[in-house]
């Protein structure tokens, strides 16, 4: 199967270094951007990550570590972003989340047509604090098929979400993140040959499930 995968600009930050990198100085700053990944091939139309619904409510929690806030183009916003590249929310089938941070998932509800493709562990061992009801509500039309967990699985042919531990060591100091590795096939410009790829989307790392409308009832109003 081929795929292609095209990465859409979803803001920019600076973030400060000590909860970047273990060790790091409460007065540094790195920048960081934010991207949705578009993945089209197959019949598919895939978005890892959402980006955030309420930036201004974002920024204001996360204004001590992440100075400034994260700022947006118009062009840049979720919606604009994926119309630049001639999609609608409507046309995507899979979203895949790398992790629930609200800057990766809370623009779940705008893909009515979606299946969530999210971490089994972070579903399980995040509820019901860390699932907000942004995320949850959009499940219950289609429960359960709205939902996918996986752990280290295929999601569609050619593309496996897999989270896997990893060092990133700068200086001193090293910090642990979990990733979320994506396979896919693409078509080499130079060649015409179809070839394999991998593309991995890290993050710091810091039962059975109910209906979602239960979630609902215990999760928090984010």
């Amino acid at each position: 199967m081929e795929y292609s995968l095209q990465a859409l600009p979803n803001g920019k930050c600076v973030v400060r270094e000590d909860v970047v990198f273990s060790g790091g100085s409460t007065e540094v700053v790195h920048p960081f951007y934010l991207y949705i990944w578009l993945i089209r091939g197959g019949g598919h139309t895939i978005v890892v990550d959402t980006g955030p619904k309420d930036l201004a409510a974002f920024n204001r929690g996360t204004a001590e570590y992440i100075p400034g806030g994260v700022t947006q183009e118009p062009d840049e916003e979720t919606v604009a972003a994926l119309a630049k590249a001639g999609v609608l929310p409507e046309d995507v089938d899979h979203v895949i989340l790398t992790h629930l941070h609200g800057d990766h998932a809370h623009n779940f509800y705008l893909f009515e047509n979606a299946k969530l493709v999210a971490s089994r562990r972070g579903i399980v061992d995040g509820f019901p604090r860390s699932l907000p009801k942004v995320l949850l509500e959009p499940l219950i039309p289609g429960w359960p098929d709205s939902l996918v967990l996986t752990d280290d699985e295929e999601v569609l042919p050619g593309i496996r979400r897999a989270a896997r531990a990893l060092q990133w060591t700068r200086h001193a100091g090293a910090s642990s993140w979990r990733v979320t590795r994506l396979t896919y096939s693409q078509t080499s410009r130079r060649t015409g040959r179809s070839v394999g790829r991998t593309r991995m989307i890290a993050w710091p790392h810091s039962k059975s499930c109910a209906p979602p409308a239960t979630w609902c009832s215990r999760a928090t109003t984010r």
